[in-house]
């Protein structure tokens, strides 16, 4: 019994041994087999400045300019983030839309000290007037104020527009030359509209 414990014990250490894999010390190329380089995912996300992703989005007003002596709405594409101040500048450079054929003129344009400050308050705009708005004509006077008034109410969230100079508050004349002592509205000046 002990013979035949040895002769499996030899054959089992003889069979393990002789089917045994070797072991290389170097690296050999296996034939049919392509190696494809692989890199461990990443997570990075390519960040895009914000001016990029979005174009600027443009957006109509309607500018109110002279013509003759009455008023007349001209659309203009501005930069949707429009403020008060750039209406009111659209109008001082009203110039490149004075045209010889339609007669469209503005009557800030090369004037643009006439007009110191705005700002919007709730549901007013106060538009503080330099003390050269007193040497204008009466009718430019009434032109102006309207060109103004109807620029910001018909593009602005504003029921009215309040005109001051040296911290109070100006009696201003209607399109009929009639005195207003309150904030004017469209009413006061639509009649422009009519004259042009």
């Amino acid at each position: 019994m002990r013979s035949r414990t040895l002769l499996l014990f030899a054959t089992f250490f003889v069979s393990i041994s002789g089917c045994g894999i070797s072991v290389e010390s170097s690296s050999r190329r296996i034939m049919g087999v392509e190696v494809i380089a692989v890199s461990a995912p990443t997570t990075t996300i390519a960040i895009t400045p914000p001016e990029s992703i979005a174009e600027k989005r443009n957006s109509a007003v309607i500018a109110y300019f002279i013509r003759g002596e009455g008023l007349v709405g001209q659309a203009v594409v501005v930069d949707s983030q429009f403020s008060a101040t750039d209406l009111i500048n659209l109008l001082i450079e009203g110039s490149t839309f004075a045209d010889a054929a339609t007669g469209l003129r503005s009557g800030l344009t090369q004037r643009g000290d006439l007009i110191d400050e705005i700002l919007v308050e709730g549901d007013l705009a106060r538009v503080k007037l330099s003390s050269q708005f007193n040497d204008l004509p009466g009718i430019e006077q009434i032109l102006v104020l309207g060109q103004i008034t109807l620029t910001l109410i018909a593009n602005l969230e504003i029921l009215g527009v309040e005109f001051f100079q040296n911290e109070s508050v100006l009696v201003v004349p209607d399109a009929k030359g009639q005195p207003i002592s309150r904030p004017t509205t469209r009413s006061d000046y639509v009649e422009l509209l009519l004259k042009s």
